[in-house]
């Protein structure tokens, strides 16, 4: 057999661009000469990705790997890095001649700092400012009113892609207690009307949040919008129909449309879709004064529709509120074949006869989200696994008619099925792949032995007070041995949260056939039992994030049993919650902490009186992550922080082997390092 070392060198590098900075720094670069030299190779420091270190990123840290960086990076993302300042920013004056875009959103950068940045790296061709709260807010002790932010923008030529949020300010002009409205309106015209006219390579312009966005300035910038693909103006509420109507007439090739929660209306929906029939993609989540007649437009008028969204801000839409019915879903459905991903959430006018249209004339429908809409029952599942064969992601959480035999169908039915989010279904009571068993002619998994190891749990958990912490960390029984998988199913992610006739019979089921399941969430399903988790935790490898959590009205029975299967085999694992599992111990946590290498956050319920006292926890803690500081406990309620005794608590630490990089950093070792972005949960 040969040696995974033989592999040539493309191949190699290709697999490296999936590591992350520990994996690659600490893991693959020593396992020999070639792999050491190839994880310097520039083709891995295109992209550098800070977001999922924002908790212990310093600018010393930052500085002292960007110099191994700097001739390679083109892309930074410091999105979330509180502990970064403005010299962290401006790359403490090191060249990195290759970038061309920064995401700043929720950094402290200051006007000044992104001045200098500005100035820096006038080749831009990408920045992202939202949420920067200090680009709108002068520091402390500072009487200098910051110039504004878009005569800095216009400075970047090269600019393609530019998001900004503002609550109250336009673009970052601030105003003194001197200035007038009047004065504010001129600023913001002269800014944002002439920002696109001297920033002439713009093509994706996000707006968020800008309430003073008049319907007049609106139509001015969007006359030098020519060339503008992608708008996103969501919340911007200060738009009326004129302003829709006149302006949208300048966006000839727009082919991404935002205007969430903005008070459009049917009228405008017809400007907007007459205007800009090349759209793939529009988002009018939100739009409450849009009836059937605006989608009955964009069914008539935007025939490449590949993406659409529209869901509402309730769960219950108010007879004064319009929201979309079969009859407009239909309109679209009929007239937008290229449909891929479809957005309907909390539309309880939608039913069967919608989703029915829909799954019949978009057959390569890829990501349909129906959460919430109450009226739905089996007999959409039915037309959608019928139809719609390249189906990958499906939401359906709350839509609480839909039953075991459509879900499993729909399951089955669809190979390539990844997503799959079906909280709170009170009819959910099986997950079942027999189907997929008499195809296959194999007999069906027997679970007599997995339901008397649930009566020896039971048993267990009666006297579990009483043992001692030996007895407790015993070894698990070795009848949730590996199982052989009778069927591939390719499913990543899969929500059951809440399902509460959901047992060990599906979670086995679950086990056996999703073995490249890396998120879990089973919140509140109390009768899984240790049994179902352990033959989970050995089947499921690439697991990372489960929520093996209690409800709000009960907790689980888990013990530290379910614990050690997860400590013996979540090497992958990355986020836990077990929070409201009354009975598991100490020495559970222990053993979790020991031997999970990647675990970056644990939710757990602490209680003097309970088996896992706080101080305890934290003491483990920092006896296996060596640096208390990593460690920022919450708590649901007031409770834990107060007196630290009860309450449900987050711990978020980095890594083992991320404790060992901060060291690194610390000491300022050299090194190139490769940031690689992580799942987001």
């Amino acid at each position: 057999m040969a040696s995974y070392l033989c592999l040539p060198e493309s191949i190699l590098l290709m697999v490296f661009r999936y590591l992350r900075l520990d994996e690659l720094c600490l893991g693959a670069r020593k396992v020999c000469k070639t792999w050491h030299r190839l994880s310097y190779d520039s083709s891995l420091w295109k992209i550098l990705d800070l977001q999922h270190l924002c908790y212990f990123m310093t600018d010393e840290k930052y500085l002292s790997m960007l110099p191994f960086i700097a001739d390679h990076v083109e892309e930074i993302n410091f999105e979330g890095c509180k502990y970064l300042t403005d010299r962290a920013f401006l790359q403490g004056g090191i060249k990195c001649p290759r970038l061309r875009s920064v995401n700043f959103n929720f950094t402290n950068i200051t006007f000044s700092g992104l001045q200098l940045v500005i100035t820096q790296f006038k080749g831009l061709k990408g920045i992202s400012l939202i949420g920067c709260d200090k680009l709108q807010k002068p520091e402390p002790g500072c009487y200098e009113v910051p110039g504004n932010l878009h005569r800095a923008l216009q400075n970047l030529k090269q600019l393609q892609t530019l998001s900004l949020a503002s609550g109250d300010t336009m673009l970052g002009v601030l105003l003194d207690e001197e200035s007038t409205e009047e004065n504010f309106e001129q600023e913001e015209r002269n800014g944002i009307v002439q920002l696109p006219l001297q920033c002439s390579q713009l093509t994706a312009l996000t707006l968020s949040s800008h309430r003073r966005l008049k319907d007049r300035i609106f139509i001015e910038m969007a006359k030098n919008c020519v060339n503008v693909t992608k708008l996103h103006i969501p919340l911007c509420t200060g738009l009326t129909d004129e302003g829709f109507e006149q302006g949208f007439q300048y966006f000839p090739n727009l082919l991404d449309l935002d205007i969430c929660h903005t008070d459009v209306k049917d009228s405008g929906m017809k400007s907007i879709t007459e205007n800009c029939k090349e759209l793939q993609k529009l988002s009018v989540c939100g739009c409450k004064y849009i009836t059937d007649m605006g989608y009955v437009y964009v069914g008539l008028h935007c025939s490449k529709l590949e993406e659409l969204r529209i869901c509402t801000d309730r769960e219950y839409v108010w007879p004064t509120e319009a929201s979309i019915t079969d009859h407009g879903l239909t309109a679209i459905s009929q007239n937008c074949p290229d449909l891929k991903h479809v957005e309907i959430c909390r539309c309880s006018c939608v039913t069967d006869a919608g989703i029915i249209s829909l799954a019949e004339c978009c057959s390569g429908l890829e990501h349909l989200s129906v959460s919430g809409c109450l009226a739905l029952t089996d007999a959409s599942l039915h037309a959608l696994s019928r139809c719609c064969k390249n189906l990958k992601v499906f939401t359906a959480s709350e839509c609480v008619q839909l039953k075991s035999e459509g879900i499993n169908l729909l399951m089955i039915s669809c190979p390539l099925l990844k997503h799959l989010e079906l909280a709170t279904l009170h009819y959910l009571d099986t997950v079942s792949f027999k189907d997929v068993y008499a195809q296959n002619d194999v007999a069906a998994f027997s679970h007599s032995q997995a339901g008397c190891n649930d009566m020896i749990t039971s048993m267990d958990i009666v006297c579990e007070a009483s043992c001692s912490s030996e007895t407790q960390l015993a070894e698990m029984p070795s009848t949730h041995s590996h199982v052989e998988p009778r069927h591939a199913f390719q499913f990543r992610h899969l929500d059951l949260s809440l399902c509460s006739k959901i047992d060990n019979h599906s979670v086995i089921e679950i086990a056996k056939h999703c073995r490249e399941l890396q998120i879990l969430l089973l919140r509140g399903c109390h009768l899984v039992t240790d049994v179902a988790i352990a033959t989970l935790a050995e089947n499921c490898e690439k697991l990372q994030y489960l929520d093996i959590s209690g409800s709000s009205t009960s907790s689980l029975q888990l013990t530290d049993k379910a614990l050690l299967a997860i400590a013996e085999y979540g090497k992958s694992l990355e986020f836990l919650n077990i929070t409201k599992n009354l009975l598991i111990t100490e020495s559970g946590i222990s053993e979790l902490l020991s031997k999970c290498p990647r675990l970056f956050q644990l939710m757990l319920t602490v209680d003097y009186r309970l088996h896992v006292p706080f101080q305890q926890v934290m003491k483990t803690v920092i006896e296996y992550h060596g640096y208390s500081n990593y460690c920022h406990p919450s708590a649901e309620d007031g409770t834990c922080m107060g007196l630290r005794q009860a309450g449900n608590v987050t711990l978020q630490f980095p890594s083992l082997l991320k404790v060992k990089l901060h060291r690194v950093l610390e000491s300022k070792v050299g090194g190139n390092i490769s940031w690689c972005a992580q799942p987001k949960f």
